[in-house]
């Protein structure tokens, strides 16, 4: 991680690593997502969550530690940490806005959900990794994170929990 990605991450809560995963790496998970989706057979349905990944083979248990993430991992979370979780959301677009309610913030203080900086390093519990396998273009969704929000000293504003309802103006 430069200098300018560690003050970046210190600014928002989180960083943008482009061209972690080949090309390859993305046609395989995203065959196995199209596969596991077929398995569910419904194509009226406009979402899908799975939860434990890695049975699903290579692809899949390769996302745990690419080597073009882990001087980032590592500079954020030290020399020792671990998978808690993993999980798949697929949502079609056009299906609205699911998943949309924020959740977050820096209050009430929860000791495993922290961000401290001291002596120069950082201390980070809660670290997730998320992974857009297909493009996603301005208005089709993905990833949202109101900057700085998670390590905020204030509530985190009722409002704007709703993403339909959030603006800055």
């Amino acid at each position: 991680m430069n200098e300018q990605e560690w003050y970046l991450f210190d600014l928002q809560g989180y960083l943008v690593v482009e061209n972690v995963l080949t090309a390859a790496q993305l046609d395989a998970l995203n065959a196995e997502l199209d596969r596991q989706i077929a398995v569910v057979n419904d194509p009226d349905r406009t979402w899908f969550r799975w939860d434990g990944l890695l049975p699903w083979g290579p692809p899949f248990q390769a996302l745990i530690d690419p080597p073009p993430l882990m001087p980032y991992l590592k500079t954020l979370l030290g020399e020792g940490f671990r998978l808690d979780h993993d999980y798949a959301h697929v949502i079609r677009q056009g299906s609205g806005p699911i998943g949309t309610r924020l959740h977050g913030g820096g209050t009430p203080y929860d000791p495993c959900q922290y961000y401290h900086v001291h002596n120069g390093r950082m201390y980070n519990g809660l670290t997730a990794v998320a992974y857009e396998l297909r493009d996603v273009r301005p208005g089709e969704g993905g990833f949202a994170c109101i900057p700085g929000s998670h390590k905020s000293n204030a509530p985190f504003p009722d409002e704007w929990r709703d993403l339909e309802n959030f603006s800055l103006d």
